[in-house]
Protein backbone atom coordinates (compact mmCIF):
# COMPACT_ATOMS: atom_id res chain seq x y z
CA UNK A 1 0.00 0.00 0.00
CA UNK A 2 0.88 3.36 -0.74
CA UNK A 3 0.47 6.25 -3.20
CA UNK A 4 -0.61 4.62 -6.07
CA UNK A 5 -3.22 2.22 -4.64
CA UNK A 6 -4.84 5.71 -2.67
CA UNK A 7 -4.84 7.62 -6.05
CA UNK A 8 -5.99 4.14 -7.65
CA UNK A 9 -9.10 4.37 -4.64
CA UNK A 10 -9.30 7.97 -5.71
CA UNK A 11 -9.84 7.58 -9.62
CA UNK A 12 -12.19 4.58 -8.53
CA UNK A 13 -14.50 7.04 -6.68
CA UNK A 14 -14.27 9.45 -9.44
CA UNK A 15 -15.03 7.03 -12.10
CA UNK A 16 -17.90 5.60 -9.96
CA UNK A 17 -19.53 9.70 -9.23
CA UNK A 18 -19.19 9.69 -13.25
CA UNK A 19 -21.04 6.50 -13.88
CA UNK A 20 -25.07 6.75 -14.27
CA UNK A 21 -27.22 5.14 -11.47
CA UNK A 22 -28.96 3.11 -13.84
CA UNK A 23 -25.55 1.01 -14.00
CA UNK A 24 -25.64 -0.90 -10.99
CA UNK A 25 -23.31 -3.34 -11.73
CA UNK A 26 -20.42 -1.36 -12.90
CA UNK A 27 -21.00 1.17 -9.84
CA UNK A 28 -20.97 -1.96 -7.68
CA UNK A 29 -17.59 -3.24 -9.45
CA UNK A 30 -16.12 0.21 -9.05
CA UNK A 31 -17.49 0.56 -4.84
CA UNK A 32 -15.53 -3.03 -4.94
CA UNK A 33 -12.07 -1.82 -6.69
CA UNK A 34 -12.11 1.37 -4.12
CA UNK A 35 -12.56 -0.83 -1.08
CA UNK A 36 -9.77 -2.86 -2.43
CA UNK A 37 -7.07 0.13 -2.66
CA UNK A 38 -9.03 1.91 0.14
CA UNK A 39 -7.69 -1.29 2.12
CA UNK A 40 -4.55 -1.89 1.01
CA UNK A 41 -3.69 1.75 1.27
CA UNK A 42 -4.36 1.38 4.75
CA UNK A 43 -3.12 -2.11 5.80
CA UNK A 44 0.41 -0.71 6.78
CA UNK A 45 -1.04 2.13 9.19
CA UNK A 46 -3.34 -0.98 10.85
CA UNK A 47 -0.25 -3.62 10.91
CA UNK A 48 1.87 -0.22 12.74
CA UNK A 49 -0.81 -0.16 15.22
CA UNK A 50 -0.61 -3.84 15.36
CA UNK A 51 2.81 -4.00 16.04
CA UNK A 52 2.74 -1.49 18.87
CA UNK A 53 -0.01 -2.93 20.64
CA UNK A 54 -2.19 -5.69 19.38
CA UNK A 55 -5.26 -4.89 21.82
CA UNK A 56 -5.50 -2.17 19.73
CA UNK A 57 -7.51 -3.35 16.93
CA UNK A 58 -9.80 -5.19 18.89
CA UNK A 59 -10.61 -2.54 21.31
CA UNK A 60 -11.29 0.20 18.48
CA UNK A 61 -13.24 -2.23 16.35
CA UNK A 62 -15.25 -3.42 19.75
CA UNK A 63 -16.04 0.37 20.65
CA UNK A 64 -16.74 1.39 17.73
CA UNK A 65 -19.37 -1.42 16.94
CA UNK A 66 -21.15 -0.80 20.43
CA UNK A 67 -21.15 2.65 20.09
CA UNK A 68 -22.27 2.45 15.87
CA UNK A 69 -24.70 -0.20 17.34
CA UNK A 70 -26.09 1.31 20.93
CA UNK A 71 -26.32 4.58 18.60
CA UNK A 72 -28.22 3.09 15.90
CA UNK A 73 -30.98 1.25 17.73
CA UNK A 74 -31.63 5.02 19.57
CA UNK A 75 -32.54 6.10 16.08
CA UNK A 76 -34.14 3.36 15.37
CA UNK A 77 -36.67 3.37 18.34
CA UNK A 78 -37.12 7.27 18.65
CA UNK A 79 -40.27 9.03 17.76
CA UNK A 80 -40.46 9.74 13.75
CA UNK A 81 -38.09 12.62 12.91
CA UNK A 82 -36.91 13.22 16.21
CA UNK A 83 -33.17 13.48 15.53
CA UNK A 84 -33.57 14.93 11.79
CA UNK A 85 -33.80 18.40 13.61
CA UNK A 86 -30.48 17.91 14.60
CA UNK A 87 -28.31 18.24 11.46
CA UNK A 88 -27.77 22.22 11.83
CA UNK A 89 -25.95 21.69 14.95
CA UNK A 90 -24.06 18.53 14.03
CA UNK A 91 -22.73 21.17 10.88
CA UNK A 92 -22.57 23.57 13.62
CA UNK A 93 -20.48 21.50 15.36
CA UNK A 94 -18.65 20.25 13.00
CA UNK A 95 -17.50 23.87 12.18
CA UNK A 96 -16.22 24.57 15.71
CA UNK A 97 -14.27 21.79 15.60
CA UNK A 98 -12.71 23.05 11.90
CA UNK A 99 -11.80 26.54 13.13
CA UNK A 100 -10.41 25.80 16.72
CA UNK A 101 -8.38 23.30 14.75
CA UNK A 102 -7.38 25.57 12.22
CA UNK A 103 -6.44 28.04 15.44
CA UNK A 104 -4.62 25.94 17.35
CA UNK A 105 -1.96 25.22 14.58
CA UNK A 106 -1.66 28.82 13.51
CA UNK A 107 -1.24 30.25 17.23
CA UNK A 108 0.31 26.51 18.94
CA UNK A 109 -2.22 24.40 20.74
CA UNK A 110 -2.58 23.07 24.49
CA UNK A 111 -3.49 19.84 25.73
CA UNK A 112 -6.81 21.67 26.82
CA UNK A 113 -7.59 21.71 23.10
CA UNK A 114 -6.63 18.68 22.23
CA UNK A 115 -8.81 17.00 24.72
CA UNK A 116 -11.72 19.16 24.02
CA UNK A 117 -11.56 18.22 19.96
CA UNK A 118 -11.31 14.62 21.22
CA UNK A 119 -14.59 14.44 22.96
CA UNK A 120 -16.55 16.70 21.20
CA UNK A 121 -15.53 15.60 18.03
CA UNK A 122 -16.60 12.19 19.37
CA UNK A 123 -19.79 13.63 20.41
CA UNK A 124 -20.54 15.15 17.00
CA UNK A 125 -19.43 12.18 15.37
CA UNK A 126 -22.04 10.33 17.79
CA UNK A 127 -24.42 12.67 16.71
CA UNK A 128 -24.05 11.85 12.65
CA UNK A 129 -24.31 8.32 13.51
CA UNK A 130 -28.15 8.65 15.07
CA UNK A 131 -29.01 11.66 12.45
CA UNK A 132 -27.99 9.46 9.44
CA UNK A 133 -29.25 6.37 10.62
CA UNK A 134 -33.09 8.11 10.93
CA UNK A 135 -32.28 9.96 7.63
CA UNK A 136 -32.36 6.78 6.12
CA UNK A 137 -34.96 5.02 7.91
CA UNK A 138 -37.24 8.07 6.76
Amino acid sequence: GGLLTTFACLGCMAWLLATPPFQEKKRVGLLMAAAVFEGASIGPLVKLAIDIDPSVLISAFVGCAIAFGCFSMAAMVARRREFLYVGALLSSGLSILFWLHCASFLFGGSAAIFKFELYFGLLVFVGYIVFDTQEIIE
